[in-house]
């Protein structure tokens, strides 16, 4: 099913609040509430919006007012220890297993919240791994995880390369085809992913939804990961099951030194998506203010200004929308690349 930009990121900013997107490993600590959840919050209970930002608090209130504490909720019969593993929520993660919470849920796809720690649900978080494995997590998280996958996710590049050397299989894929190397590039363990490739990994192997390692460093923004991939030959510009490529992710996400390597690295500038919609679309069609250097990153590198969309439209026609765009020097060249 064709997949347009808006539809897209109506589905990133999902995301947004808890990605993202830094290089660095995301430590979430302990928020201490302002009041006490209300009774109206706690009938969010089994719904994904509540544990966004859920606190300690907010499941101690919520638990005294009388939520189960391991109640069904969602399409999909998440618990509530899903909902806070998926949005990375340490505290409140603890919190619910201090209260009795089965870590061993599944969910109707057979997944348990350990697999949605694991990056999974986007966020990359030690702390809840540890929380949940300290529990009696079961490692395989219902998602076909291996050992060497977990290594690959922890960094543990000895530990990886022993079992490598021993037999392990260096493209084992869980339930949804995530292989160590996909898991090494999304966590940005570069020193992990040299590792795979000098066990020769499969660079461009593919998940369910056609995502490629490469993928996950464009869109977590990991740049030498994304680099060491390209070297071995990664393909740039390979669609996934959204015609997006990762320069596309890149773009959307503000990842300037990504971007710049992707591009380096022989990734097409103006390369569309089902919707006809280029890199520079995307950068422009962001749901927060608009990197203006990423948008001049991509002028520079020959982007076409007047490249429309499958609704007509030239990156110029979406970015003066933008009351943060009015009147600037960014507006102005977009205005003149799309009359070139």
């Amino acid at each position: 099913m064709t997949t347009s930009l808006s539809t897209l990121l109506t589905a990133q900013s999902c995301f947004a609040a808890r990605l993202v997107l830094s290089v660095a490993l995301i430590a979430l600590a302990p928020v201490a509430p302002t009041q006490a959840a209300s009774p109206s919050k706690c009938e969010e209970w089994t719904k994904m919006n509540f544990w966004r930002d859920a606190t300690a608090a907010d499941v101690r209130d919520c638990l005294a007012t009388g939520a189960k504490i391991n109640a069904r909720g969602g399409k999909w019969g998440w618990t509530p220890l899903h909902y806070a593993a998926f949005w990375g929520r340490t505290a409140a993660t603890q919190a619910l297993l201090d209260a009795g919470a089965e870590v061993n849920a599944k969910n109707e796809h057979g997944l348990t919240p350990l697999y949605y720690a694991t990056g999974s649900g986007g966020v990359t978080s030690v702390e809840i791994l540890d929380t949940l494995l300290d529990a009696g997590a079961d490692p395989s998280g219902g998602g076909g995880l291996t050992v060497l996958h977990f290594d690959a996710i922890r960094g543990r590049t000895a530990a990886l390369r022993t079992r490598i050397s021993e037999g392990a299989d260096i493209n084992v894929a869980a339930l949804t085809l995530m292989t160590p190397l996909h898991y090494a590039a999304l966590w940005g363990h570069t020193a992990v992913v040299e590792a795979l490739l000098d066990g020769d990994a499969k660079v461009d192997v593919r998940n369910k939804s056609n995502m490629t390692p490469l993928y996950y460093a464009a869109w977590k923004g990991h740049t030498a990961v994304l680099k060491a991939l390209l070297d071995v030959g990664a393909e740039a510009d390979v669609p996934d099951n959204r015609g997006w490529a990762p320069l596309h992710y890149a773009a959307v996400k503000g990842h300037l030194a990504a971007m710049k390597a992707l591009l380096d690295g022989g990734a097409e500038v103006d390369v569309r998506n089902e919707e006809d919609e280029t890199p520079l679309h995307a950068a422009v069609s962001t749901f927060h203010n608009v990197n203006v250097e990423v948008v001049n990153a991509l002028l520079d590198g020959g982007a076409d200004g007047a490249a429309r969309n499958g609704n007509g439209e030239t990156p110029f026609d979406i970015a003066r929308k933008k009351s943060q765009l009015k009147g600037s020097a960014l507006l102005r060249r977009l205005n003149e690349a799309r009359l070139r």
